[in-house]
């Protein structure tokens, strides 16, 4: 997951082999499709994001098999293959929730910029229309003038 600011990349990568007992974690942007294989994709069920506390950790052919427990106190063991096509959407959640709050930051602070962009935009055509004798009214204005159709 990624997003830009000030042009450069801001990024946040999963855990990988990286968790450990006691850690919350937080499962998101990962589709398992419409109708996932739960034997396959057991954390299919879950909702993104959906958070997690490992419980335990086993280490199989080198990639970091985690016990995950959800809300509810619902075990989830993720076996070596479960845990290869998991553990890079699996995200650190004091981490995931930083990354979040800055992003959303930077949306807005995007979306502030545009709209002050498009106001300097509406002033200049204004300002424009008004040196070559166009009378710009609101729509108030309008109707109190009788130029508006009824």
């Amino acid at each position: 997951m990624e997003y830009y600011k000030d042009n450069r990349e801001v990024r946040i990568s999963g855990i990988y082999n990286a968790a450990h007992v006691g850690q919350k974690v937080v499962l998101d942007h990962v589709s398992y499709g419409e109708a996932p294989d739960l034997q396959k994709y057991p954390l299919g069920r879950y909702l993104k994001p959906s958070v997690f506390t490992v419980t335990a950790v086993n280490v199989v052919n080198g990639t970091a098999c985690y016990t995950l427990k959800d809300f509810w106190g619902k075990l989830t063991v993720l076996t070596d293959e479960q845990a290869q096509s998991t553990n890079p959407y699996l995200h650190d959640a004091e981490e995931w929730m930083m990354f979040i709050h800055g992003r959303e930051k930077e949306m807005e602070r995007r979306k502030d910029g545009r709209i002050k962009h498009l106001e300097s935009q509406v002033a200049l055509l204004k300002g424009i229309l008004i040196n070559q004798g166009v009378r710009v009214v609101t729509s108030e204005q309008a109707d109190a003038l009788g130029l508006t159709k009824k």
